[in-house]
């Protein structure tokens, strides 16, 4: 995608199912929408997401919607302990969150685009569009234009997924991070 998933924008009208999204089983629209908060609550049990105002103005994106991990994962992986990578995600339907690790996708993108500058270039420039939409903790959104994470679907260690992080001037192609915390989400297609 050219852009992180902002599902959580405006209120959903229709439900996510098997045939619209990533999921296997449906999500109401009203489930979906008692998702939506407006700080951070740090949880691992519960689906939190926060829709964030502003762009970067080096993309040109919106800063979009940051989801902890149970969200992303369409309530699937909601413990602090986990065994198994994500099979299941909000991205749209023929799309799925990319892989981390050291042979991952996060780090197939890096190797292509090689530079923070090519990463946060625009699409119409032949870059990424990588948005620093910052996250969301207990405070609600912050470091909303100095960084940005994007959830993969791979288990990191006990508490942790490995994301991609770009921070300043580096990029982090595997980074642990914790799975209450609220970060973007950008799709790839299956």
């Amino acid at each position: 995608m050219a852009e992180n998933l902002d599902l959580g924008r405006t209120t959903l009208s229709v439900n996510l199912t098997s045939s619209n999204t990533n999921l296997a089983n449906t999500i109401t629209a009203s489930t979906f929408n008692s998702w939506k908060k407006t700080t951070g609550s740090q949880s691992f049990v519960s689906a939190d997401f926060i829709p964030v105002s502003g762009s970067d103005a080096t993309s040109g994106n919106n800063y979009a919607t940051l989801y902890n991990y149970c969200a992303a994962t369409a309530g699937t992986i909601c413990t602090s302990s986990n065994s198994y990578n994500a099979s299941y995600d909000l991205c749209p339907a023929g799309w799925r969150m990319p892989t981390g690790g050291p042979s991952g996708e996060f780090q197939t993108i890096y190797s292509y685009y090689n530079s923070v500058s090519s990463l946060r270039s625009p699409i119409t420039s032949g870059g990424f569009a990588f948005t620093l939409s910052g996250y969301f903790s207990n405070s609600g959104p912050a470091y909303q234009g100095g960084s940005g994470s994007l959830w993969s679907q791979t288990r990191g260690d006990n508490i942790d997924t490995l994301n991609f992080d770009v921070n300043g001037s580096s990029v982090y192609t595997y980074v642990n991070v914790q799975r209450q915390s609220g970060e973007s989400v950008r799709c790839v297609v299956k």
